[in-house]
C-alpha cells in the first residue's frame, strides 16, 4: 500500500472490532463462574481452582469495562501518522504529544500471545517529555521485562490491520529519513 507521507495519515478505531471484543466478556465471565457454581456448598468450593474462579469472574468483567469504556472514548481519529511524527489523538492509548521521527531509534515487531504489537523504541531522556497515559505508564516496566523496550502501539480496535499500520508507520519513517538526507 502506497500512501502520501506529505500529509497526515489519521486511523480511527473501529467499534465493531470493540463490540465483538466486548460481547466476549460476559461469556468468559460465566466460563468463569461455572465452576463456582458447580461446587457451591460442596467441600470442593474452598479449593484453589474455586478461588482462580472468582479472579476470573472479576478479571474478565473489569476488562469487558474498559473494552465498552473505550469503545465509547476513542471515536473518530485515533492515531495520526504525519511527515514530523506519530501522534495518539485520543491522549488515552499511549502519550497525546507528537513522537518525533527524529527522536526514533528503532520501529519493531513485538508478538505476544499471538497479537502483534508495534514497538516504537526512543531515547529515555525523549520519553521522559512526554506525558505518557496512565496504562502506558503501567504497562511499560512490564512490557520490558517481557521483550518489548520501547512505547507499544497495538492495532487493536482499529479500522486497519497490524500490517497495514507498521507498512505506513516505516514509509512515513522512512520519507522523513530521505527528507533528512536531501534536504
Amino acid at each position: 500500500m502506497h500512501i502520501d507521507t506529505t500529509r497526515p495519515l489519521e486511523i480511527a478505531a473501529s467499534p465493531l472490532k470493540r463490540i465483538g471484543l466486548f460481547l466476549l466478556s460476559p461469556v468468559m465471565a460465566a466460563v468463569s463462574l461455572f465452576p463456582i457454581l458447580y461446587t457451591w456448598g460442596t467441600p470442593d468450593a474452598n479449593s484453589l481452582v474455586v478461588f482462580f474462579c472468582y479472579i476470573g469472574v472479576v478479571l474478565f468483567s473489569a476488562c469487558g469495562v474498559l473494552i465498552l469504556w473505550r469503545t465509547l472514548k476513542e471515536t473518530g481519529t485515533v492515531i495520526e501518522i504525519r511527515p514530523d511524527g506519530i501522534r495518539d489523538i485520543r491522549d488515552i492509548r499511549v502519550a497525546a504529544e507528537v513522537i518525533p521521527w527524529s527522536a526514533v531509534l528503532d520501529i519493531y515487531t513485538w508478538t505476544y500471545q499471538r497479537q502483534s504489537i508495534m514497538v516504537v523504541s526512543i531515547p529515555q531522556e525523549v520519553e521522559q517529555t512526554l506525558n505518557l497515559t496512565r496504562i502506558a505508564r503501567w504497562s511499560r516496566k512490564a512490557n520490558t521485562s517481557l521483550g518489548a523496550d520501547g512505547l507499544c502501539i497495538s492495532a487493536s480496535g482499529l479500522k486497519i490491520s497490524y500490517d497495514q499500520l507498521l507498512d505506513a508507520t516505516l514509509q512515513y519513517l522512512a520519507a522523513w529519513q530521505t527528507a533528512q538526507e536531501n534536504p
